[in-house]
């Protein structure tokens, strides 16, 4: 255990590992467990069809779909977090900008893989192709062929938000409300099971972490482990 705290590499690379099969198997075990697949649903029905409102739904709406074409499969408004962080750091903290925009890219790499895996090995069926909801036709086509575990939004947004707090520690608040946030709003459209959210924020961090020791290795080599403000 020592030597792991003193190999970042090796530690991000046992981090990793453990999402590919922990995700796989979280996946399994939340379709068939007996006691959780109830409550899911159950919470499922409750949050996307009731204590619904016009502000809420406005509110919600722009974290919804991807309104840019360019923007890929990420969330436009992830885009943000990445940017609005690089040009906090190009103002405030300059020798931290490449490390930064190397962590997002290396956890953009990571979740594109467990997605690819989770994918292949867990396709989990939308809820709202079983259960009552208000899901819209345009929502179904958007997600129906996509598994619902995780929620990609989730855990992305809490994969990004950890490396962005990070490198910017007084956003870690700010960052814990947007994820709980955008967690709730996955179920409350309709597009996710709570599991699906709860699990998303799980994989997040491990996957910002296992992003972050590898970039925290790099800096280390680069400056001959010199102190620095870079908050790596």
């Amino acid at each position: 255990m020592k030597h792991l705290r003193s190999n970042p590499v090796a530690l991000s690379i046992l981090i990793f590992l453990s999402l590919l099969f922990g995700s796989v198997g979280l996946g399994f075990f939340l379709q068939v467990n007996p006691i959780t697949k109830p409550l899911d649903q159950g919470l499922y029905v409750l949050l996307s069809t009731h204590f619904h409102s016009r502000v809420l739904d406005l509110i919600i709406a722009p974290f919804n779909f991807n309104w840019v074409d360019w923007a890929g499969p990420l969330p436009t408004y992830l885009y943000s977090i990445i940017l609005g962080t690089l040009i906090y750091l190009a103002f405030k903290e300059r020798g931290a900008v490449k490390y930064a925009a190397l962590a997002f890219l290396i956890g953009s790499i990571i979740s594109y893989i467990l997605t690819y895996v989770d994918f292949k090995f867990v396709f989990r069926e939308r809820p709202f192709v079983n259960l009552p909801n208000n899901v819209g036709e345009v929502g179904r086509q958007a997600w129906e062929k996509l598994s619902s575990f995780p929620s990609g939004h989730t855990r992305e947004t809490t994969l990004f938000t950890t490396i962005m707090t990070n490198f910017i520690p007084k956003m870690k608040w700010i960052a814990v409300v947007f994820v709980a946030f955008i967690a709730y709003s996955r179920v409350y459209v309709g597009a996710h099971f709570p599991t699906d959210a709860i699990a998303g924020i799980i994989i997040g961090y491990f996957a910002a972490k296992s992003s972050l020791l590898l970039v925290k290795s790099m800096y280390e080599q680069n400056t001959k482990k010199t102190k620095s403000q870079t908050h790596i």
